[in-house]
């Protein structure tokens, strides 16, 4: 017996050996778990660490900026505003400036200044009237026209089939015309007044014969009417004198023609009419 018991000695001592390892490496797996266990929560605590920290700097930044009560935003606002106007300003100061230097006439100015409204002069002073949105534009831009050596405006634009027509716009006050000429001149086609207010014909009739005011009987509305005793609350429109003549002998010349009333209103009944 004792021998066998010597014999199965070693197989026990190996037995001990192999428990000794796997206990071994049980420790070692359960050291490792516990270190990555403990390298997460490093991780997780260093993120939000990072996350007060940002919440820290946000809150310096924010304690270094001003903060206003209501007086001091209207004072910045109305500032503000004044420095936007003073601006405006200066722009439109500069563009009219701009204009008068290059030779532009204060008609083609003022209708550069105001693209969205119709800019007419008459009667010694300028009208402004509303462009309707509602009517479709003819799609030119002041860039398609170009004057010529002869001073005459001409097409210049990219459209192929465009080209302009020169015409003339005529009255009594004109005087008698040639026809025949003017078509040689390479007129087209020619506005004819078809009339105007009595007041109007006679001063022009006065200016033509010497007996209009100093200024011109065109620069005073109602001195036509001075000096034929016409009350202006009570004129008239009439036809031109040389209307019929005008669209006969034009026609004739082989000119297109057109006519043309000139309106101005004295009254408001005369608006109405």
């Amino acid at each position: 017996m004792k021998a066998q018991e010597k014999k199965t000695n070693p197989n026990r001592k190996k037995q001990i050996y192999l428990f000794n390892i796997i206990l071994l490496c049980l420790v070692t797996a359960a050291t490792a778990l516990i270190c990555m266990v403990i390298f997460v929560r490093y991780e997780l605590v260093k993120t939000e660490l990072g996350g007060i920290y940002a919440q820290l700097e946000s809150s310096e930044s924010l304690a270094e900026k001003e903060y206003y009560d209501q007086e001091d935003v209207r004072l910045r606002e109305q500032a503000a505003r004044e420095e936007g106007i003073s601006e405006e300003k200066k722009k439109l100061q500069n563009t009219i400036r701009s204009s008068l230097e290059s030779g532009e006439s204060t008609l083609a100015m003022l209708r550069a200044l105001y693209e969205d409204e119709l800019v007419v002069y008459s009667g010694g002073s300028y009208h402004f009237f509303s462009i309707l949105k509602s009517v479709p534009r003819n799609g030119f831009s002041k860039g398609d026209f170009k004057t010529d050596a002869q001073g005459i405006l001409q097409y210049s634009g990219s459209r192929t089939g465009q080209k302009t027509i020169q015409g003339v716009c005529v009255s009594a006050s004109s005087g008698e015309i040639d026809w025949k000429s003017v078509k040689e001149d390479d007129i087209s086609f020619a506005l004819i007044r078809a009339g105007c207010l009595e007041r109007e014909l006679n001063a022009e009739e006065a200016d033509s014969s010497g007996k209009g005011s100093g200024s011109g009987g065109g620069n005073t509305k109602d001195s036509g009417n001075a000096q034929n005793g016409q009350d202006p609350e009570n004129d008239r429109f009439v036809q031109d004198p040389l209307l019929s003549k005008n669209l006969t002998a034009a026609k004739e010349a082989g000119l297109d023609t057109a006519v043309w009333y000139r309106i101005s209103a004295a009254t408001e009944e005369e608006v109405l009419l």
